[in-house]
């Protein structure tokens, strides 16, 4: 009985270690400009193969439904600011049985986009995406992460913006009222 309970714990220890290896989602991610002037919004691309067999859930799911949605989590840096949530571009959508709910997924490819303000010249953008990818196979799903840096971004400062010219020294504006409607007075003249 005993050596039965080891063969199990060591055929379950090597399957989890094995899963911690498998990744079966690659990814790349890209700026959608390749220059930009500080308080520009771009999007980063993020752009994942799938591998044959298997599928990504994408990262509309809500939280309370089960499955693992795909995240992506950007390392602080004061040279840009993350606007609004991640965005998956065209996912399926089926009822799943399991989770008794509608759920989003990827299967081949899968697209996301990310939008980020950018604050200052030479932005440094770093993260890591978290993903769960399940075998069409038989559900068995395995999750990832995958590390990301972008560089590249061709950052001009920002123009200010236009002021007027300034007025010379001693001038100054008085308002002025106007009569709300002319009258013409007829003078006499002299003949």
């Amino acid at each position: 009985m005993k050596k039965l309970f080891i063969f199990f714990l060591a055929v379950f220890s090597g399957q989890q270690v094995l899963a911690q290896f498998q990744k079966h989602a690659h990814w790349k991610a890209a700026l959608s400009t390749k220059e930009a002037a500080v308080g520009d919004k771009v999007d980063i691309i993020f752009d994942v193969v799938i591998d044959n067999g298997w599928y990504m859930y994408s990262s509309d799911i809500k939280d309370d439904v089960g499955p693992l949605p795909t995240t992506v989590a950007f390392e602080p840096h004061d040279s840009f600011q993350v606007v609004g949530e991640l965005e998956p571009v065209n996912p399926k959508k089926k009822y799943d049985e399991i989770w008794k709910a509608d759920i989003t997924y990827f299967t081949g490819k899968a697209r996301f986009r990310q939008t980020i303000k950018v604050l200052k010249t030479d932005p440094v953008i770093r993260g890591t995406a978290d993903f769960q990818t399940c075998t069409i196979e038989n559900g068995i799903c395995v999750p990832g992460t995958a590390d990301f840096e972008l560089a590249g971004l061709k950052v001009t400062a920002q123009v200010p913006a236009v002021r007027p010219a300034e007025e010379p020294a001693g001038v100054t504006h008085q308002p002025v009222s106007l009569p709300e409607k002319a009258t013409t007075v007829d003078s006499p003249v002299a003949g």
